[in-house]
């Protein structure tokens, strides 16, 4: 006697739930998948041009990561040296007796500046479908759930506005710091 529910009937779109579209899909995406782990583990059948062409591309991001890292300690290591001579209390320094005021005009221009571009490019804004639309395309239709603003005020201060103090105080007391330890030690 054969069993009422064969292998083939669970991949039917019944049972999976999957319209003739989706299953294509899944299809689709299984085949490029195959094809992605021959890319990956190696074949036979890859040409020497092929395989130029890819190290090309793994030199070429390589080196912009390094170049991107590069630049970070950089610009990392600039900040501080400046900053130590802004704060420090030696002869050949600044003497600036207040990081904190600093910080805090930093922070207040860093906002000005983030809400300007916000306000005058309005693409650059987080919507509410940026999770299920990563590439920020407008949606073909929209519901209910969409038109609610993105942040509530809640949701603000109870999750943004710490985030934000902590790492006003961080950069703050860091700078503060300058004042009595070495570059070196901080």
């Amino acid at each position: 006697m054969e069993p009422l529910v064969s292998d083939d009937a669970l991949t039917d779109d019944e049972e999976t739930g999957l319209t003739g579209k989706d299953k294509r899909k899944r299809k689709r995406r299984r085949t490029l998948n195959a094809k992605l782990d021959e890319r990956v583990a190696g074949s036979t059948g890859v040409s020497s041009s092929g395989w130029s062409l890819a190290d090309r591309n793994v030199i070429k991001a390589s080196l912009i990561n390094i170049v991107l890292i590069a630049s970070w300690y950089l610009f990392s290591v600039s900040i501080s040296v400046y900053n130590k001579w802004m704060f420090g209390e030696k002869k050949k320094q600044l003497n600036f007796h207040f990081p904190l005021f600093t910080t805090c005009m930093h922070m207040a221009v860093q906002f000005l500046l983030a809400s300007t571009v916000l306000y005058l490019f309005p693409h650059f804004r987080p919507r509410a479908d940026g999770i299920t639309n990563p590439g920020n395309h407008p949606p073909l239709h929209r519901d209910q759930s969409q038109s609610k603003p993105l942040m509530s005020r809640t949701f603000y201060f109870t999750r943004i506005g710490p985030c934000g103090a902590a790492t006003g105080l961080d950069i703050g007391l860091g700078n503060m710091s300058f004042i009595w330890v070495t570059l070196t030690f901080f």
